[in-house]
């Protein structure tokens, strides 16, 4: 509800969203936290490393198939999709691809269910790291597992299901009671027709509302979906920032059992007892080195941009110009069509005023023949 609000151009505190839907439904309140679960620890080593791939099949009776993808550690929804199947390894596919095409780059390892739906995107992965000689290199890159262990993405399906679909679900059942559809061909292709275009509408709205949205503090690197998967580059960067500003607390407990958190690293390191400099960080070679190719792509990005806008400056001032010079003429004409239409009509009061000359000579020229 937070989320909906800032959406919709309201600023307003998340504890204050808290207390007014405590107090406008306390029932539906109680009934969400009584249906918390203490679900597993999630471990992951950062962004794009692991994609969960599955589809979403409770709107499939009806004819409507949804397909998505999350990355594991930034939880931000890659691809959020309705069509009429999600069994066609073309499909599955073409949205792995434009994914892929879009963030400039594929995950180190990619999860789905077993099915004939997702041979296309492991064969597609496969090919992508088939020159890697590390663990997670050529066959290795694809994993295949249980719907139920794949957890990132079958966890947010709660989260579409009550923010998205289930209206969907209510009216579509509607329409089933009071024998409206029957699970037919063109009845399926009716309900495609009408509503398949308003479906994807909310999805895109559910994804960009959830992507937008921020995590729950802890103990690493905190903010929205959308931020910790953009900064790749700079994730390694800020662990080590973190695991120092860790490891350099006051009096830490080594036997303390770690905080679970949803995106977390193991390291290896014993803890670094000497303390930190009030300088930065410095940065070790190979990270510097890929912030520098990272800034060279990002030049090289903003230049094409820069020439590409100063084409289309100039064709918008050519266009501007042509256009000044055809109202120009357009004004013109208008001007010899006005002249023009004066003339005419000074030219049918001459006429008027001749045929009633011609009219009275005939009458006169009559009064003179001889009777």
């Amino acid at each position: 509800m937070y989320s909906k609000c800032k959406e919709q151009g309201l600023h307003v505190r998340k504890e204050d969203v808290r207390l007014i839907l405590s107090s406008l439904d306390p029932e539906g309140t109680e009934i969400r936290r009584s249906r918390r679960l203490n679900r597993r620890a999630y471990f992951t080593k950062g962004p794009n490393f692991v994609w969960h791939v599955d589809s979403y099949d409770k709107l499939k009776p009806f004819g409507i198939c949804i397909n998505g993808a999350i990355d594991g550690y930034s939880r931000r929804v890659l691809w959020l999709n309705a069509y009429c199947t999600s069994s066609d390894p073309k499909v599955i596919g073409g949205y792995f691809l434009e994914t892929v095409r879009e963030l400039g780059g594929c995950p180190c390892i990619l999860r789905a269910d077993m099915g004939t739906e997702n041979s296309s995107i492991r064969d597609m992965q496969r090919y992508l790291h088939r020159h890697d000689d590390d663990a997670h290199g050529g066959d290795k890159s694809f994993i295949y597992g249980r719907s139920t262990s794949n957890q990132r993405i079958e966890s947010w399906w709660g989260h579409l299901r009550k923010q998205c679909v289930n209206f969907w679900l209510e009216h579509l059942h509607r329409l089933k009671d009071e024998g409206e559809f029957d699970g037919e061909f063109l009845d399926k292709n009716l309900i495609l027709f009408c509503f398949l275009g308003l479906i994807q509408d909310e999805l895109d709205s559910t994804k960009e509302c959830w992507n937008s949205h921020l995590i729950r503090p802890s103990i690493l690197i905190q903010g929205s979906e959308a931020s910790l998967h953009s900064f790749e580059e700079i994730f390694l960067l800020l662990k080590d920032e973190a695991d120092k500003l860790e490891t350099t607390s006051p009096e830490p407990d080594i036997n303390a059992e770690s905080t679970t958190t949803d995106s977390t690293v193991n390291t290896s390191e014993p803890p670094n007892t000497t303390p930190a400099p009030n300088n930065s960080t410095p940065v070790a070679p190979k990270y510097m080195e890929q912030m520098q190719e990272t800034l060279a792509l990002l030049e090289q990005d903003f230049t094409e941009f820069w020439e590409l806008t100063m084409a289309r400056l100039c064709e918008h001032s050519l266009s501007q110009q042509l256009r000044d010079e055809v109202c120009q003429v357009k004004r013109e004409c208008r001007m010899a069509l006005s002249e023009a239409m004066a003339e005419l009509k000074e030219l049918q009061e001459d006429n008027g005023a001749l045929r009633a000359q011609l009219a009275s000579f005939k009458e006169d020229m009559k009064l003179l023949e001889p009777s």
